[in-house]
């Protein structure tokens, strides 16, 4: 499976691990990366929550106490290289590839990232995001309805012949 990451996915992954340093968390997990979209705060999936009235500052602070109140401290002395990536972060960054298929996108962004994040519907993080109705089913609508609307305004019609 060929990983053709959007620059903007390469920063949120390395904000992600820049994350669960600052929050002295022992892991990478799928809250970290969904932290790291927040701070990338670009592209697709930032403007998805946007449109659906999402405070995205409410929302970080929400996650950040969500990871203290359920994460483990594994970081002994700061040192970020001992971080791990979670099973399910794992899980995320290959769903995410399968989300960007799915939609015919020749890269992986930031929206399928949260589209696999929201894939798996009973996570702390999944439930979280659902009590402020942030769904798999209302994203992919909006990121189908965002790209299908850039379709339809980059097309011009055929000037007929003579």
């Amino acid at each position: 499976m060929e990983r053709n990451f959007s620059q903007r996915v390469k920063d949120v992954l390395g904000y992600s691990r820049e994350e669960a340093g600052r929050l002295q968390n022992g892991h990478i997990s799928p809250e970290h990366i969904f932290l790291g979209i927040l701070r990338e705060g670009s592209g697709s999936a930032i403007d998805v929550l946007r449109g659906m009235g999402i405070e995205l500052n409410d929302i970080k602070v929400k996650v950040e106490s969500l990871l203290r109140a359920t994460s483990e401290h594994g970081i002994i002395g700061g040192n970020e290289h001992e971080l791990v990536i979670s099973k399910s972060t794992d899980k995320v960054i290959k769903m995410s590839v399968l989300e960007a298929r799915l939609l015919k996108s020749e890269v992986t962004d930031t929206e399928h990232l949260l589209l696999a994040i929201l894939k798996d519907a009973d996570t702390p993080l999944t439930n979280l995001l659902g009590m402020n109705k942030i769904d798999y089913v209302s994203v992919l609508k909006l990121i189908k309805r965002g790209s299908d609307s850039n379709i339809n305004t980059s097309l011009s019609p055929l000037s007929p012949r003579m």
